[in-house]
């Protein structure tokens, strides 16, 4: 599929963004949706920048804290795309206009094709091109 995040072009990827076990994808209004790829299930947790009614979570100063079995496991801010990692261990990563940033990494100007992923963060580094997460890998074949 083709996608634009945060400025970016993705043509012909399965993921534009993946932070740890979420993949990231923005709507055509800019408004930004979360599925965790925990687990044997794909999860909606954020859609269109609201929480979905299937997900624990706590609304506080224009921040949703997204939760799993009473831990806090990040929190998501729609007016700055914001994401936060608190139980992840993962860095901030921020969607903007003209880019991606992610930890102390800035990807703007960037396009990409033919990666399953086309950013995948995790606890260690940030990568270009990834496979897909085992959960969605087992669902496409």
């Amino acid at each position: 599929m083709n996608f634009t995040i945060g400025g970016q072009e993705f043509f012909d990827v399965d993921v534009p963004l993946l932070w740890g076990k979420r993949a990231f994808v923005e709507d055509i209004m800019g408004k930004m949706s979360i599925i965790a790829l925990d687990d044997n299930q794909a999860v909606i947790e954020v859609l269109a920048d609201q929480p979905t009614a299937n997900v624990q979570h706590e609304t506080a100063d224009d921040k949703l804290t997204i939760s799993v079995d009473g831990k806090a496991l990040y929190t998501y801010e729609p007016g700055t795309k914001t994401v936060v990692g608190i139980e992840l261990g993962l860095p901030q990563c921020q969607i903007q206009a003209e880019g991606i940033s992610v930890g102390i990494y800035n990807y703007y100007g960037k396009t990409a094709s033919g990666a399953n992923v086309s950013v995948a963060v995790d606890d260690i580094d940030t990568h270009i091109g990834a496979p897909l997460p085992e959960v969605l890998a087992n669902a496409a074949s």
